[in-house]
């Protein structure tokens, strides 16, 4: 490590520090002043190595948006001359600059601000950019993509990037308290019916060990350890209070069932918990859905209404697309190799692999993606949102969908709207949707041996490995998840709001084996 110190440098930077804190200094001064100083140390190390950070921390003391640009942009410019460790660093610190960025703009995270804010969708693309290393920086960026989400009303993505950093840190503090926060949140945000004691356990736990850790006071400052420990006191008395108890869970015996479980597949609102074996190991999650009769009906003789009918039909299919997929990535670990040698490939001399197990993989991850385009079809038709083309998950960033939000103040509708806009062009998930477009209307080719072939440089993007591709349709079945469980709670919480104004019928909705019977 070079430890090099230049005294004339930090005497420099000591000066202008001093004038911008006595207001003497304006923007331009400020900028003048640096560019002389890059003359005068441009071949200096200790110089280039600090001369960003220094302007980063004079944006931040001024807030000023220009100066702040400035060191992001200076930051970018050299960022790729610096070794993996330094990158990861740099990442880090953009990030946090552009989260600066956004706060002086938007203050106050409201849905309003939110929809328009778009330091916090930049940010979450940085952060993601930071890879595992020695230091805590991959532990810092991705509990800070899950605070992120957490304006959003995306708790359930929040709670797998902070399981992101537990995986790698089990005890780092911020991710345990930021985890209990948000399962916290589900508890309050889930109707009585839904609504499961051991989620407050877990929460409790979760912020007893975030706080047994020494180091969370650097990491989210006092702050942080006060509302923590507050939180700790408010569920503690309401388990005393209550005489609530713990559930004793048994496991269940089926190898299916175990399997989605330990991935946490099953759509419940139990986010992994083995809260009781009736339920957690079961798909419940259809929401209840608010009809005007008069208008609903009136050119149909449907029991539920046209608009109600075709909603069921939906939801019902989103389910069935997703649990359908769920047993193809069960079923695809149990083919047998004999059933790939019937089927003849043509190697192109560049260690690419075809098969049954890598095709069933890729179609699962295109049949999981769609799932996307009938949840934004299931809302337009829903909330009667007047359309004007096809439409697609990409048809949540409109401007007609966030009028509804506007007017509706649903931060559920609101997770969807930002859940949509990580997919476009630059964002943390775009290259799932590059990677569907590419499986969808040309080729993915699976490359077990990373290996140098000498091969066209243009068809990189086209190469991922076997581990990629599954870690890939991992992620894509959490996002999916996630925004069903966005879906559904947005429909809770419409039913609620619409109950608490006005008088409302209760019409019973039957499951398919209420009319078939227990085998259908």
């Amino acid at each position: 490590m070079n430890s090099y110190i230049n005294d004339e440098v930090l005497k420099s930077f000591n000066y202008i520090n001093d004038e911008v804190k006595k207001e003497n200094l304006e923007e331009e001064d400020i900028f003048r002043a640096i560019g002389e100083l890059d003359k005068e140390y441009k071949d200096d190390p200790f110089y280039k190595l600090n001369v960003n950070g220094f302007i980063a921390n004079i944006g931040i003391d001024t807030k000023s948006e220009k100066i702040l640009n400035y060191a992001i942009k200076r930051i970018k410019r050299t960022i790729d001359s610096f070794d993996d460790h330094r990158k990861n660093k740099l990442n880090y610190d953009i990030g946090n600059l552009i989260l600066t960025k956004g706060d002086i703009k938007y203050p106050n995270k409201n849905i309003e601000n939110l929809l328009e804010e778009d330091e916090l969708v930049e940010a979450m693309s940085i952060f993601n950019k930071v890879q595992k290393s020695f230091d805590d920086s991959y532990s810092r960026a991705n509990t800070n993509i899950g605070n992120i989400l957490d304006y959003y009303g995306r708790n359930s993505e929040a709670i797998f990037y902070y399981d992101k950093v537990l995986a790698v840190d089990p005890n780092f503090g911020m991710a345990l308290g930021n985890k209990a926060e948000a399962i916290y949140y589900y508890y309050n945000l889930l109707p009585e019916r839904k609504k499961q004691t051991e989620m407050l356990f877990l929460s409790r736990d979760l912020f007893e060990r975030a706080l047994d850790d020494n180091r969370i006071e650097n990491q989210g400052n006092t702050t942080a350890v006060s509302i923590f420990e507050s939180r700790l006191n408010h569920l503690n008395n309401i388990i005393k209070c209550n005489n609530l108890k713990r559930n004793n869970t048994k496991q269940v015996k089926d190898k299916y069932k175990n399997f989605i479980f330990k991935k946490n597949l099953f759509l419940n609102y139990h986010f992994g918990l083995n809260i009781c074996k009736d339920c957690s190991f079961k798909d419940d999650i259809f929401p209840p859905l608010i009809s005007n009769l008069k208008e609903d009906r009136k050119n149909d003789n449907h029991v539920y209404g046209e608009r109600i009918g075709y909603s069921i039909k939906l939801f019902n299919q989103i389910i069935e697309d997703f649990v359908s997929v769920r047993y193809l990535y069960y079923m695809v670990n149990h083919i047998e190799d004999k059933y790939n040698q019937i089927t003849k490939y043509i190697s192109t001399l560049d260690y690419n692999h075809n098969s049954i197990n890598y095709g069933v993989l890729k179609t699962a991850s295109v049949k999981l993606y769609n799932v996307l385009d009938k949840i934004a079809n299931f809302i337009f038709v829903y909330f009667k949102i007047e359309k004007n083309e096809d439409t697609y998950f990409s048809s949540l960033t409109k401007s007609n969908f966030k009028k509804i939000i506007q007017n509706t103040g649903n931060r559920q509708l609101l997770a969807l709207h930002s859940l949509s806009r990580d997919f476009q062009d630059g964002n943390i998930y775009s290259s799932l949707k590059n990677l569907r477009n590419k499986m969808v209307h040309e080729f993915i080719d699976i490359k077990e041996m990373d290996i140098e072939t000498g091969h066209d440089k243009r068809y990189d993007s086209y190469h991922i490995s076997p581990c990629e591709l599954n870690d890939n349709l991992e992620l894509l079945f959490y996002i999916i998840k996630s925004a069903i469980i966005y879906l559904s709670l947005s429909l809770e919480w419409e039913s609620k709001e619409v109950m608490s104004k006005d008088q409302v019928g209760n019409l019973s909705m039957w499951s398919q084996k209420d009319i078939f019977g227990e085998n259908y």
